[in-house]
């Protein structure tokens, strides 16, 4: 059986975003394209970043937090990182505090 990847990846670094990624990951569930992926490469995060990401990737497994081992100072690293993950035809950048149009993808 084949491997199916995703049409397009999303790459959302983050870095103490608890306050509004909750409605950053609602803006891409909601895209009425549905064949992505969800990388969320959190830069060691110090409040409940990761914990928000998580709720929402245990109810769509379609998102997935990549924690980095180390701080980057800055969305560069964690953008690149998640490229490198990237399974997608396309990549799609997103930030943390943004919200999508619903038909962005």
């Amino acid at each position: 059986m084949a491997v199916r990847f995703p049409q397009v990846t999303v790459v959302m670094p983050a870095y103490n975003a608890e306050s509004l990624i909750g409605s950053t990951l609602e803006s891409v569930i909601a895209q009425s394209f549905q064949d992505w992926e969800l990388l969320v490469v959190d830069d060691c995060s110090t409040d409940g970043t990761r914990d928000v990401v998580l709720k929402y990737s245990d109810r769509d497994n379609r998102i997935e937090l990549v924690p980095l081992p180390h701080n980057f100072g800055g969305p560069a690293g964690p953008r690149n990182e998640g490229v490198r993950r990237a399974r997608g035809k396309y990549v799609a950048l997103l930030d943390s505090d943004d919200i999508w149009h619903p038909e962005k993808l």
